[in-house]
């Protein structure tokens, strides 16, 4: 279970049962707004047993840091030197992007805004990227 309080100088992210606890300093709301591919992927990102199950308790708390620096960023340009190895991938993923989580997942997603930020060579703009879908976890 996940719980996030938006008071106006503290934001708290509290993770039951008491596997993380967070109290993060913020002095705006947050602004990247995230939704998810499908409930699978919804439920490991939000239920900490669940997601504990599939990625293992070092990889759940990975995938919960990458979810609260993407709490915490304007846009995904404020990620791309941040720890996890933010990227876009290329290939059959071209348009998707990634964050690695541990040596063996990674967090792939993919711009939600509408019209789809792009740059004229064709890779994302990603100061203009505020909305993302979580894809997979691979």
């Amino acid at each position: 279970m996940v719980m996030w309080y938006n008071e106006p100088r503290m934001t708290r992210i509290f993770f039951y049962p008491r596997l993380f606890v967070f109290s993060v300093e913020k002095t705006k709301p947050f602004i990247m707004e995230v939704a998810y591919a499908n409930s699978r992927i919804e439920k490991i990102c939000t239920d900490v047993k669940r997601g504990r199950k599939e990625l293992g308790q070092v990889g759940m708390k990975i995938l919960t840091n990458r979810l609260i620096q993407i709490a915490e960023a304007d846009n995904l340009e404020e990620l791309r030197n941040r720890p996890g190895s933010w990227h876009e991938l290329s290939g059959t993923r071209w348009g998707q992007l990634a964050a690695s989580l541990d040596g063996l997942n990674r967090l792939v997603f993919e711009p939600n805004n509408d019209p789809k930020p792009t740059k004229s060579d064709g890779g994302w703009d990603w100061s203009a990227v505020t909305e993302i879908i979580i894809i997979e976890i691979t």
